[in-house]
């Protein structure tokens, strides 16, 4: 079912995505409904290739829970190795059934502590009209140890009474230990970039300290997508339908990880 490429990418969400795109297909194929039980019932032993445990809760809950695809006792355990990544399980009750390794990386090395991630986001507009499946990532980059990504995410709030769909806008970071008492901070500087001559970068700065409990970090509502498309502004590109993301950022200080060799597993 997965191809070689898809079971090397570090990326275990867009691997989720892919897997439940294809259970689907099966499911039409098969002329039955797309339900949690067909869709289970379509991946088989694939299921259990995908690293659950790797993806950020935030996620996990947000797309991977309501699908029902897992059993609650699954869940449990996902939820368990969240909080205990040093545990393998309660034996008899909630044991993990899927790999907590993360996998040989597709990503960028840096040898420093400065990096700087881009994320385009092609077919703006479809982005912007999805009410589900609205997450993009960008490559991953590996740096002191850890593994970093863009996350961006369609959003909406509340502003003069009625509903403004905006941008969500983070930075993600795992470590590639199960030491739960990892951290790393950072001076962060999140950019959506000008496509306009004379128009600077949409910035902010902001310092963070990642965690096991907050691994990733930004802005919920960084701007509302009705100006960010607004030609005036200057960040959306319409003849190539896209806007552009970037993050620069500094590791301060790290501990409980170390740096990944490139042969390690």
């Amino acid at each position: 079912m997965f191809e070689r490429n898809q079971l090397t990418i570090n990326n275990e969400f867009e691997l989720w995505e892919a897997a439940l795109r294809w259970a689907d297909e099966k499911c039409r194929q098969n002329a039955i409904e797309c339900s949690a039980a067909n869709r289970r019932s379509a991946l088989g032993p694939a299921l259990f290739k995908i690293r659950f445990p790797l993806i950020p809760q935030r996620e996990f809950s947000t797309n991977i829970v309501p699908s029902g695809v897992l059993t609650v006792e699954e869940f449990v355990g996902i939820y368990q190795f969240h909080s205990h990544p040093n545990l393998s399980g309660v034996p008899g009750l909630y044991p993990m059934k899927f790999p907590t390794q993360t996998r040989i990386p597709d990503w960028n090395i840096s040898t420093g502590n400065k990096g700087t991630l881009t994320l385009e986001i092609v077919k703006f507009s479809k982005f912007a009209r999805k009410k589900k499946g609205t997450n993009r990532h960008s490559k991953a980059m590996q740096m002191k140890g850890f593994e970093w990504k863009i996350l961006a995410i369609r959003t909406k709030t509340i502003k003069y009474e009625k509903y403004q769909k905006c941008l969500g806008f983070y930075l993600q970071c795992v470590p590639s230990t199960n030491d739960g008492n990892w951290s790393c901070k950072c001076s962060i500087t999140y950019r959506i970039v000008s496509q306009k001559t004379g128009t600077e970068d949409l910035s902010r700065k902001y310092d963070h300290t990642f965690n096991k409990e907050q691994n990733d970090w930004g802005f919920k509502y960084l701007i509302t997508l009705t100006k960010l498309m607004d030609p005036d502004e200057g960040f959306y590109d319409k003849n190539e339908d896209k806007v552009t993301l970037a993050i620069d950022f500094t590791v301060e200080e790290e501990k409980g990880t170390k740096k990944r060799k490139l042969d390690d597993g």
